[in-house]
């Protein structure tokens, strides 16, 4: 006979049949647990055993999806009953990760949903097309799974990016009770980038940039004004550009929140600026610059638009000798501020970071020929060396 949980609440009764059967001699009425008779079979012995695991994690599970209906005052045995149901949908690896993409898109976490889109499909290529149980991911298969993408020729920085984001899906799990808080299997797997070479350009390739003859190629001129407005505008995001609205033009101010943090970012509407929003704004248009063309934009929409934006970035880059991407105008104006004395706080402040140690990593470092300079200040016994400010150093 299956074995089943019952649960009453407030007179309500409610049966969670499991997927489990023993006979009658098997099963000890008193503790309400399973027996083993004697002279079983090793066999069933080992049936016996496994069932019992089985019947104490899924009681764990209902205990923990009921302490936290508990905890919201939302408890019914209805409740519990579809929340057991629902954790039992996404018992498979990567049908989990699926659904974690389309939470994320639902949230409007564009970027993150495609972090978790790209590992998801990283490791489904790893699997042979294949998903497998989610009890299935253990260290060893991570490990075989960063390996298989070493010998892909995959960069040690966009692996540890996929086992970020796929820890990230595990934790989800977690809290969601699809799986218990331990072991992780991430516990021992890296998840720390290399330092790379920062994403900036210099001054001088802005102004290459800006003085490119593109009169044939409107395509270009549009995403070329597009990357210096997001430059101008203190090193907007490409996600924040596309959804500002006319509404964002508040006197003589662009106020709005950033969609990563939910930061109130308030700029003053400079001449350059203006001139480009005046060049692109229509009456019937709703957006501010025509990125997007839905009122109610699909993740689809805004990947498309972002895929599109980085297309021809690479195609301006090449033209003037330098890569170019969304990411490049942030990263470009973080560090020429920084290169003007902009202390390190302020532009923090700019870009809407909630901690410096973020802008950092925008931050390109001082060119090496300057910290030789210094470095010959400081040791040849000479004048004081008095600040990085020094222009006669800097």
């Amino acid at each position: 006979m299956p074995i089943f949980l019952q649960l009453i609440c407030n007179r309500r009764v409610k049966r969670i049949v499991l997927e489990l059967q023993v006979s009658e001699k098997e099963w000890q009425q008193e503790t309400q647990t399973v027996s083993i008779p004697p002279n079983t079979e090793n066999k069933r012995i080992a049936e016996l055993m496994q069932i019992r695991e089985t019947l104490g994690k899924e009681m764990k599970t209902v205990e923990a999806i009921t302490q936290n209906l508990c905890e919201k005052a939302d408890c019914s045995v209805e409740k519990i009953v579809q929340k057991y149901r629902e954790s039992k949908q996404y018992t498979f690896w990567l049908a989990y990760i699926r659904q974690a993409i389309k939470k994320k898109q639902t949230e409007r976490s564009a970027a993150t949903a495609r972090n978790y889109q790209s590992a998801c499909n990283a490791f489904l290529k790893f699997l042979g097309g294949q998903d497998l149980p989610i009890d299935n991911v253990d260290e060893a298969l991570l490990e075989k799974f960063g390996k298989y993408l070493l010998d892909k020729g995959i960069s040690r920085n966009t692996i540890a990016s996929y086992f970020r984001n796929l820890k990230a899906v595990w934790n989800m799990a977690v809290k969601d009770h699809i799986i218990e808080a331990q072991p992780s299997p991430f516990r021992n797997i890296s998840t720390s980038i290399e330092k790379t070479e920062k994403r900036a350009i210099s001054e001088k390739y802005i102004r290459k940039l800006e003085t490119l003859d593109l009169k044939n190629a409107p395509g270009l001129t549009l995403v070329r004004d597009l990357f210096l407005f997001c430059f101008l505008v203190r090193g907007m995001t490409f996600v924040d550009l596309a959804y500002l609205t006319p509404a964002n033009i508040q006197g003589k101010y662009l106020i709005y929140v950033r969609r990563k943090t939910g930061q109130k970012l308030k700029v003053e509407s400079l001449p350059a600026m203006l001139k480009i929003i005046r060049k692109y704004q229509t009456p019937d248009q709703y957006y501010l610059f025509p990125i997007l063309k839905n009122k109610e934009v699909s993740w689809k929409e805004y990947d498309s638009a972002l895929r599109l934006q980085n297309k021809r970035l690479k195609i301006l880059g090449d033209q003037i000798g330098i890569h170019l991407s969304t990411y490049v105008a942030r990263h470009s104006w973080a560090s020429i501020a920084k290169q003007k004395g902009i202390p390190e706080e302020v532009i923090s402040d700019c870009m809407g970071h909630t901690s410096v140690r973020t802008t950092r990593i925008y931050i390109c470092s001082l060119d090496n020929s300057k910290l030789d300079k210094a470095n010959r200040k400081v040791i040849m016994r000479k004048e004081p060396y008095k600040s990085f400010e020094d222009k006669q150093i800097l």
